[in-house]
């Protein structure tokens, strides 16, 4: 706290920090220390607050949003910003898991039901979670459950028509091989 002139009120927040990877503790030390390429620009945070969003978001996704704050591109409410997003996100692939129950792996349910797995339709419902401050422990709307119904029941349909569509074709091409024959 004393060598980053941060405020004392944040000890529990700078503890957490402090335990991250060396690859982000590097970034947030820049950050921490205004070494960052609008130095001129750059206000110093004086407390742990705008960092604490960033828990429980894995290293590879945290790097590259710490790394536009060092390069100057983005600011510290950008980022606060980009790890609220980050966690909605993640809260609506874990309900959309939840609700198809396929499995826990995100690519192979995305494999099988793109529709419903799309990036576009994850960020409305994520920009929703934060536009209306849904807390965690509280359901999404159930309009966002009726429009997953019926997004992984038309990729349903659609991998079976891709079905019957490939088995029409393995019988015109046996009928073809028993013809020429």
């Amino acid at each position: 706290m004393a060598e980053y002139d941060m405020s004392s009120n944040s000890f529990g927040q700078l503890w957490g920090l402090v335990s991250k990877s060396e690859q982000v503790w590097d970034l947030l030390q820049k950050i921490f220390t205004g070494d960052v390429a609008n130095a001129k620009d750059f206000k110093k945070p004086r407390s742990a607050s705008n960092f604490v969003h960033m828990g429980n978001i894995p290293d590879e996704d945290l790097l590259p949003m710490l790394q536009p704050v060092v390069s100057g591109s983005k600011t510290l409410k950008e980022f606060t910003d980009s790890c609220k997003l980050w966690k909605a996100v993640a809260r609506v692939q874990t309900a959309i898991l939840t609700h198809i129950s396929d499995g826990t792996d995100w690519e192979a349910v995305q494999e099988r039901y793109p529709s419903a797995c799309s990036d576009a339709f994850v960020l409305i419902w994520a920009k929703c979670v934060l536009s209306q401050s849904i807390k965690l422990k509280t359901p999404l709307p159930a309009d966002f459950y009726a429009m997953l119904r019926k997004k992984c029941d038309a990729d349903q349909q659609r991998a079976r028509a891709v079905e019957a569509h490939a088995s029409v074709s393995v019988v015109f091409e046996h009928i073809n091989i028993n013809v020429v024959a």
